[in-house]
């Protein structure tokens, strides 16, 4: 029995979630370059990939919920 009452989930249910939330991080990031001339240096590679595995990371942990957040908070921008 799971005593932290989460739901038992497989390694590729959350390998999916991992990489569904990575990609959403990714787009984020990648939306801003794409319409300002942002200088894409070392530092902003870094801060852009630490803000990919977190997306990444919290996806694989809350799941299609904290996706679903991200999906709406790039929709809520108006950049498209």
């Amino acid at each position: 029995m799971n005593s932290n009452k989460t739901p038992d989930r497989s390694v590729t249910t959350q390998l999916y979630q991992f990489l569904g939330g990575a990609t959403v991080g990714a787009i984020m990031i990648a939306v801003p370059y794409s319409v300002t001339s942002i200088p894409f240096d070392s530092l902003h590679i870094g801060i852009a990939a630490f803000f990919v595995l977190v997306c990444g990371t919290l996806a694989s942990q809350f799941g299609s919920s904290f996706i679903e957040t991200l999906s709406k908070l790039l929709a809520n921008t108006g950049l498209y």
